[in-house]
C-alpha cells in the first residue's frame, strides 16, 4: 500500500469546494405520518394540482408531502375488487379503510386534506362502474364536506354525483336527498374548513343548485327523485323559523330552474301553509278550552271548601305545586304556538313577494299562470281546511284588479253548486 503524507511543516491543500445544491435548504417533515405512509412515498413526488374541466380534461401532478395518485388509485381499486370478491377470495380490510378514511370528520385533526381527497374522489369516480354493490362506499362519498372547499374540488364532486347517478340509478334518490338537506341546514362553519379558503354561504348554496341543476340535465329520472327529497327533507314544526323559510325560497329558487317541478313545489309550500295554519287554531282552541276548564275548577274547589281543614296546609301546597306546573307547561304550549304563528308569517310573506310581480305584472287572469295556480290552491288546499290566515292569500291578489275579482267569484260560484261540494264548502 502506498501511503502519500504530507512532509511535516507543509501546508495541507485547500479543500475541495462542493457545488451549492437548491434543494440543501428544504426540509421536508414526515412525522406525522404513519411508518408505512412514509415507506411507500416516492422521494420525487410533486405537488398535487388538479384542474377540473367541463371536458373531463384533469391534469395530476403528485404532492410530495401525501400519497401519490397512483398509490390512491391501488388503494380504491384494491378495496373495490375484493370487496366484490366471490366466496373466499373477498377481503373488506381495505374497503373498510377506505370508509374511515372518508367518514373523518373534516374539523378532526385526522381529517385527510382536500387535496388528498380529491384524490380519492377521481380514484373512486374511475371504478363508478363498480360501485353498484358499493353502498357504503357511495354513502361516504356523499356525506364529505364539499361546499365549502375549492372550485376545483367542487367541480370534481358535482362530475362525481353525475356519474354515480348515471351509472346506478339506485342512488339518485340519496344523491337528491343529501343536496336538498343543505336548504335548510348549511352553516357558516361549512365554509371554514382547515386548510382552506373560506367561503361564503351564498356561494356554498350556488354550489348545491349548480349540482341539482346539472344532474336534472343529465340525468331524467332526477326530476323526480328531487320532488320526493324536497316532500322529505321540509323542516318540522319545531325547526326555527330561519330554517323554515329559507328552505322554502330556496325550493322556489330550484322551481326557476326546474319549470316542470314549479307546480308541485308551489303546491308543497301552500299545503305546509295551510297545515300549520290549522294547527295554529287548534292549539289556540285548546289552550282556550283548558284555561276556561280551570278557571270553572277553581270557582267549584273554592265553594266546596271548608272553613277549616287539618290537611289545609298540604291542600294549599299541592294547589300551588300543580298551578306552577301547569303555568309552566302552558308556557311552553304558547312558546310553541308563537314559533308556527311566525313561520306562518314568513311564509305568507315570502309567497306574497313571490307572486306579486307574477300576477300584477303578468298577463290578464284568464291567461296569469301564477294566479290560476293560486285559485287551484284555494280550491283544492285552502277551502276545504276553512284556514283562517292562509285565505288572505288569495283574498289579496283576487282584488289587484276588477278581472281578478270576478274569476275568483265565478270560482267560487262553481265551487258552491257542484253536486260532490260539501255544506261546509258551500257555506264557507
Amino acid at each position: 500500500m502506498v501511503s502519500v503524507a504530507t512532509p511535516r511543516g507543509a501546508m495541507p491543500p485547500p479543500p475541495t469546494p462542493l457545488p451549492k445544491r437548491s434543494t440543501l435548504g428544504l426540509k421536508r417533515d414526515s412525522s406525522y405520518l404513519d411508518t408505512d405512509d412514509a415507506s411507500s412515498l416516492s422521494n420525487t413526488t410533486k405537488k398535487l394540482k388538479v384542474a377540473f374541466d367541463p371536458n373531463v380534461d384533469v391534469r395530476i401532478v403528485d404532492d410530495w408531502t401525501e400519497k401519490s395518485f397512483d398509490l390512491v388509485k391501488e388503494e380504491v381499486r384494491l378495496g373495490v375488487e375484493r370487496h366484490l370478491a366471490a366466496g373466499d377470495q373477498r377481503d373488506d380490510s381495505q374497503y373498510i379503510k377506505l370508509l374511515q378514511t372518508l367518514s373523518q370528520d373534516a374539523g378532526s385533526g385526522e381529517a385527510p386534506s382536500g387535496k388528498l381527497l380529491k384524490k380519492y374522489i377521481l380514484a373512486i369516480d374511475a371504478k363508478v362502474s363498480s360501485l353498484g354493490e358499493c353502498g357504503k362506499l357511495a354513502a361516504a362519498v356523499l356525506d364529505l364536506s364539499w361546499v365549502g372547499r375549492d372550485e376545483v374540488f367542487a367541480g370534481l364532486y358535482i362530475r362525481f354525483l353525475t356519474s354515480l347517478a348515471t351509472a346506478h340509478s339506485k342512488f339518485i334518490p340519496s344523491i337528491m336527498q343529501s343536496l336538498v338537506a343543505h336548504f335548510a341546514r348549511l352553516p357558516a362553519s361549512s365554509g371554514r374548513l382547515a386548510g382552506e379558503n373560506p367561503v361564503d354561504r351564498a356561494t356554498m348554496f350556488t354550489r348545491v343548485h349548480m349540482a341539482i341543476r346539472i344532474l336534472l340535465r343529465q340525468v331524467p329520472s332526477a326530476s323526480a327523485a328531487l320532488a320526493r327529497a324536497m316532500k322529505g327533507e321540509f323542516p318540522n314544526d319545531l325547526a326555527t323559523t330561519r330554517s323554515y323559510v329559507q328552505y322554502q325560497k330556496h325550493l322556489l329558487r330550484c322551481a326557476d330552474y326546474a319549470p316542470e317541478l314549479k307546480a308541485e313545489i308551489l303546491s308543497i309550500i301552500t299545503q305546509r301553509l295551510v297545515s300549520i295554519d290549522v294547527q295554529i287554531q287548534l292549539d289556540i282552541e285548546d289552550l282556550e278550552e283548558e284555561a276556561e276548564e280551570r278557571l270553572l275548577q277553581q270557582q267549584t274547589g273554592h265553594k266546596g271548601q271548608p272553613a277549616e281543614a287539618e290537611d289545609s296546609d298540604d291542600s294549599d301546597i299541592d294547589s300551588v305545586s300543580e298551578s306552577e306546573e301547569t303555568v309552566t307547561e302552558d308556557e311552553q304550549r304558547l312558546r310553541e304556538v308563537r314559533l308556527k304563528v311566525a313561520k306562518m308569517d314568513g311564509t305568507l310573506d315570502m309567497l306574497f313577494e313571490y307572486y306579486t310581480p307574477l300576477i300584477q305584472n303578468g298577463p290578464r287572469a284568464e291567461l296569469n299562470d301564477a294566479y290560476q295556480q293560486l285559485l287551484s290552491h284555494f280550491a283544492t288546499f285552502i277551502l276545504p281546511n276553512r284556514t283562517r290566515h292562509a285565505q288572505f292569500l288569495v283574498f289579496h291578489f283576487s282584488q289587484t284588479l276588477p278581472q281578478h275579482t270576478t274569476l275568483f267569484a265565478q270560482q267560487c260560484l262553481s265551487i258552491a253548486f257542484q253536486p260532490s261540494a260539501s255544506t261546509s264548502i258551500r257555506l264557507h
